[in-house]
């Protein structure tokens, strides 16, 4: 039980220690509650047909001590073992337990199963609005990866779980250069992969910095880029994004007509029933400020 963590699913517990349900388990949790006073049961969860116990240390220095007890091998085994079973336990609820599958797999050297459950708490922490977690979380998954062998699977994983937009636009929260580290590898993984949506939005962050930096010679150079991948998306929103772009860096270059004409290929391609494609990244992240 002392790898489980502050908090104690009795169930995943008894699963990893090869225990079956019933009257083993219950006897178990009676021992230790009521006779060694080691835990406290909180309640019990019901779903479907599954019954999850959760129990908490008294106190966790009980926990620490069984902890420390433990062989280096036996922790692996029995972190990956809990992992396992929580995931059975759980199951089509188990995101709800994502940050907790995600520690029993790393330390149970599953790295790629741990960067799977990282990548679902990193989309959960952006969804609260909660940018400092997603970015650790993000860097944690990271450092997994980079411990990965390289392959094509590895640089899919890379992509699906830490090249994402989302991500691209913590700049209040990231340095310049690993913002600068994250763009190249998603321009590369995603060009590699045909992942032109992907793309589109890595290479619109990197004209939105040279924009803010007021390098707009190196814009125009990116805004060609993105109009090749527009062309192949042939979607109405983006196009219209990729021309409102053009307007702004024309306009900042001191070509007002083509700025004019850019502009006006905006308003004609914008479709106010899809503004949320274009607006989306601008609301609902903070932007990029260097």
């Amino acid at each position: 039980m002392g790898v489980s963590g502050e908090f104690v699913t009795l169930e995943a517990v008894g699963k990893a220690m090869g225990l079956e349900e019933g009257d083993h388990l219950s006897q178990m949790a009676d021992v230790l509650e009521r006779v060694h006073r080691l835990i406290r049961i909180r309640g019990i969860e019901r779903s479907g047909q599954n019954q999850r116990t959760v129990c908490v240390f008294r106190l966790i220095l009980f926990q620490q001590l069984l902890y420390e007890g433990m062989q280096e091998t036996e922790r692996t085994r029995i972190h990956r073992r809990l992992g396992e079973a929580l995931e059975s336990l759980y199951g089509e609820e188990r995101s709800g337990i994502a940050l907790q599958l995600a520690r029993h797999f790393r330390k149970g050297n599953a790295r790629e199963t741990a960067v799977e459950y990282l990548s679902v708490a990193v989309m959960q922490a952006r969804d609260r609005s909660a940018y400092a977690e997603c970015v650790r979380h993000s860097r944690e998954a990271r450092s997994l990866i980079d411990q990965l062998p390289e392959s094509a699977s590895r640089d899919r994983l890379e992509l699906e779980t830490v090249c994402f937009p989302g991500f691209l636009w913590f700049g209040g929260l990231i340095e310049p250069g690993e913002l600068d580290g994250i763009l190249d590898r998603t321009i590369l993984l995603s060009t590699r992969f045909g992942e032109d949506t992907l793309l589109f939005w890595a290479l619109s962050t990197r004209f939105t910095q040279y924009h803010l930096r007021g390098e707009q010679d190196a814009g125009r150079e990116v805004l060609e880029q993105i109009g090749n991948g527009v062309t192949r998306l042939g979607e109405p929103a983006l196009t219209a994004q990729y021309h409102g772009w053009m307007a702004l860096n024309t306009l900042n270059r001191g070509v007002p007509r083509k700025a004019i004409l850019h502009a006006d290929t905006f308003l004609a391609t914008y479709d106010p029933s899809r503004h949320e494609v274009i607006l989306s990244p601008w609301l609902r992240e903070p932007l990029p400020v260097y």
